[in-house]
């Protein structure tokens, strides 16, 4: 039986529109998967980031996995350094942090054994005085540069504050420097000389008149009187 050729273009038309419907399908198919794969993704980042904080700011940072373990094993008795959520260091203390940025401590005081704090930071962060002062010493000691700044408080007490493992000093010997003051960057040193901690980090002391160093928790982190009576409600 013959078709005409009107019938058969009808046909055509409607064979046509069939497989265009059909390919509309699958590629609107295609679309909705894709974007629920992207969607799968984007959610997985930040689950990622709240499920291993450490893992991600060390990446970010560039510290080394053992930093991550020294970071874990500090949360328990310095939960006044490392907040809940790891991003950076809560600071309330009689005077300003010694790097600027977002830092996490790696390594708390010990009389023992280690006379300071490491802050792990990113490279070249700025790092400050923490108050006004004279430079004592700026170079190179025991394969890190160091700076140590001598200070005299309003109670005439003096005292000294060392910043180590630097990658630029930007002060010199007798020079006077101010509270905040950049006086170098973090990085240059750490992990090339004998003891010294993987990755980026700033080593910082506070030192009596005789040189001997304390820990700087209780000016670094504990509120001075003027912020304690700036927060009370009484």
């Amino acid at each position: 039986m013959a078709i005409d050729p009107v019938t058969a273009k009808i046909l055509a038309t409607a064979a046509k529109q069939a497989a265009t419907s059909e390919k509309g399908k699958k590629a609107i198919g295609g679309i909705i998967i894709g974007g629920v794969a992207a969607l799968l993704v984007i959610l997985a980042i930040p689950v990622y980031i709240l499920s291993h904080p450490l893992q991600f700011l060390g990446n970010l940072l560039g510290i080394g996995t053992s930093a991550y373990g020294a970071a874990e094993a500090l949360k328990t008795d310095y939960d006044y350094i490392i907040p809940a959520n790891n991003e950076s260091v809560i600071q309330t203390g009689t005077y300003p942090l010694p790097i600027k940025g977002n830092v996490t401590v790696i390594a708390e005081y010990d009389a023992d054994t280690h006379p300071g704090i490491d802050f792990a930071a990113a490279l070249q962060s700025h790092v400050i005085a923490v108050a006004d002062g004279t430079v004592e010493f700026s170079g190179n000691a025991d394969g890190s540069n160091v700076i140590q700044i001598k200070h005299t408080g309003e109670d005439g007490r003096v005292f000294y504050s060392r910043y180590a493992h630097l990658l630029e000093i930007f002060v010199h010997e007798g020079e006077a420097v101010t509270a905040r003051q950049v006086t170098g960057s973090s990085g240059g040193t750490s992990g090339n000389c004998p003891g010294c901690a993987a990755g980026v980090l700033l080593h910082f002391e506070l030192r009596d008149e005789d040189d001997a160093a304390y820990d700087p928790y209780g000016d670094l982190f504990e509120p001075s009187e003027e912020t304690s009576e700036a927060g009370s409600t009484d």
